[in-house]
């Protein structure tokens, strides 16, 4: 009832995702970043959050290498956002807002209202519907708080993660909101290979629930 879930993330050797004012470019080398690119003509979807689109501005579209252009997904907790004139807004994106928002007449035919939870959009409801809507691959490479959400909620299955040789000290980490309390609470990631991409070390790992469901 949802469509397959790959994380990507660009780190610091500390897990961080950006500096602690937000500063997140680049962290990682354009060979990493052009893996990238790879993985979003592979998946049908590309998902941020309204955060990284007031920030970025991305266009969320292949452009390193050859593919199409996956189609954008924004979970939007700041309706402002829908009055803007952002790259990703003007690609035909599919925009998921907690219910009960208001939502301009203009952007009315892909704008989604779900199930909330702390004034977010919630996960499972954004992901159900863009399974109804004929997407079956879901890559997100949205900022620490939305990264951490999927990670915690055990929505990622699957994890690409490019990781730089830089220590980055105190700053937004992809955990940002996942507190423990025990070692036996840690949520595991099943290895499926590592290598370099230029001077990056590029990790590969599964939600072990998901490659189980995979063997079925």
């Amino acid at each position: 009832r949802r469509p397959w879930v790959t994380l990507k993330a660009a780190l610091s050797l500390d897990g961080n995702m950006a500096l602690s004012d937000g500063t997140s470019q680049w962290i990682t080398g354009e060979a990493a970043r052009a893996e990238s690119h790879r993985l979003r003509g592979e998946n049908d979807a590309v998902l941020i959050g309204s955060g990284t689109l007031k920030r970025d501005d991305p266009s969320l579209t292949v452009r390193a290498v050859e593919g199409p252009s996956p189609r954008p997904v924004i979970l939007c907790s700041d309706p402002a956002v829908l009055e803007g004139n952002y790259n990703a807004l003007r690609r035909d994106a599919i925009v998921f807002v907690p219910e009960g928002t208001a939502i301009p007449p203009e952007r009315s035919g892909h704008v989604y209202a779900v199930s909330s939870s702390a004034a977010r959009p919630d996960l499972k409801a954004a992901l159900e519907k863009l399974a109804e809507l004929g997407l079956a691959r879901v890559l997100v490479e949205a900022g620490p708080t939305i990264c951490s959400a999927f990670i915690a909620a055990g929505l990622a299955d699957e994890y690409q993660l490019f990781v730089a040789p830089v220590f980055m000290g105190e700053g937004r980490k992809i955990t940002t909101s996942i507190r423990l309390r025990r070692m036996d609470d840690a949520i595991p990631m099943t290895l499926r290979g590592v290598r370099t991409a230029g001077r990056d070390l590029w990790i590969e790992g599964g939600n072990p629930c998901s490659l189980d469901w995979l063997k079925q």
